[in-house]
């Protein structure tokens, strides 16, 4: 049997072939439009990816260009400095001169302070400047006792810190000192200078008399008065006082006489301070008067007592009388 031509054979097979490959077109012409519409969106995809990784890239360039612009800034610079001119040195040198000033008084302050510290410590609190003895004069013998206990200074005072105005007045008490001194004698010694009571009348009291100073201030009795002292007869009643008019005016009809004349008064009386007398050695009298015009009266008085009698009235200096 005579095998068929290829014509003959071809024609079953081929009808499929074809049907498949029209599917074969249809699905590549199928594909071909979806592959052109997925073919648009990848483009798509592709671009927005590429945006990205250029925005990305960008960012990261900036990030590290900062990073690097820090790290060289924190290494130091192997450049030599720039020089910054006459008006940047005189600057520079100003601010270093004002530390450096600063710096000085600020030292020169913390010396002065532990130097003044330190001497405050050594004259008033340490024992250098102790007080250990107490020198007095002016006093008499019957005096000086009284002065030197009213004086004493207790142990382990720093003569610093001495109290001179308290101790003058301790001094100050006793009746026969007039005035007082006080004095500080570096390193150890307080010196207390006084001055005594000088007597100027003998006021009648009890037994004896008591001895009145230049003021009117009775301070010491005595059973008679010394040698060339005059009795002083006050008022009835009246006390001699600093602060009695009548005894103040006796006194100073007293300091206005001459010493001679003063040493032959025998008695002084003031009833008051308007009537004041005194007896000479001699029996003379004279009146005085009130305690005015005391210098002239005195100027008065001394040619009148050459003078017959054996009263001498100057109570008006102008009109003496003499009888």
């Amino acid at each position: 049997m005579p095998s068929p031509t290829a014509s003959e054979a071809d024609p079953l097979p081929s009808s499929p072939r074809r049907g498949s490959s029209a599917r074969s077109g249809a699905a590549e012409s199928g594909t071909g439009r979806g592959g052109g519409a997925h073919g648009g969106s990848s483009g798509q995809a592709g671009g927005a990816r590429r945006g990205a990784a250029r925005g990305g890239s960008s960012r990261g360039g900036t990030e590290r260009r900062a990073k690097a612009e820090r790290a060289a800034r924190r290494r130091p610079s192997s450049r030599p400095p720039r020089d910054r001119g006459p008006r940047d040195h005189a600057a520079l040198d100003a601010r270093t001169a004002r530390r450096r000033t600063l710096w000085r008084r600020t030292a020169g302050g913390v010396v002065a302070a532990a130097v003044v510290a330190g001497l405050v410590w050594l004259l008033g609190f340490s024992s250098v400047l102790d007080v250990t003895a107490v020198q007095v004069g002016g006093a008499s013998p019957e005096t000086l006792p009284a002065v030197r206990q009213a004086a004493a200074v207790p142990p382990g005072t720093s003569l610093v810190w001495l109290d001179t105005s308290e101790l003058d007045a301790r001094v100050q008490t006793i009746p026969r000192v007039a005035t007082v001194d006080v004095r500080r004698s570096l390193p150890h010694t307080v010196t207390v200078t006084v001055t005594e009571r000088e007597p100027v009348a003998a006021v009648p009291v009890g037994a004896g008399v008591a001895l009145v100073d230049g003021t009117g201030f009775a301070y010491r009795t005595m059973p008679a008065p010394p040698a060339g002292i005059p009795r002083l007869v006050l008022g009835l009643g009246v006390a001699a006082s600093p602060s009695d008019p009548t005894t103040v005016a006796a006194v100073r009809v007293l300091a206005s006489l001459p010493a001679d004349l003063r040493g032959k008064i025998t008695e002084l009386r003031a009833v008051s301070p308007y009537d004041v007398s005194f007896t000479l050695d001699a029996g003379r009298t004279v009146r005085w008067g009130a305690d005015t015009d005391d210098a002239r009266k005195a100027a008065v008085l001394g040619p009148l007592l050459s003078r017959p009698g054996s009263t001498y009235d100057v109570s008006t200096p102008d009109l003496p009388v003499v009888s």
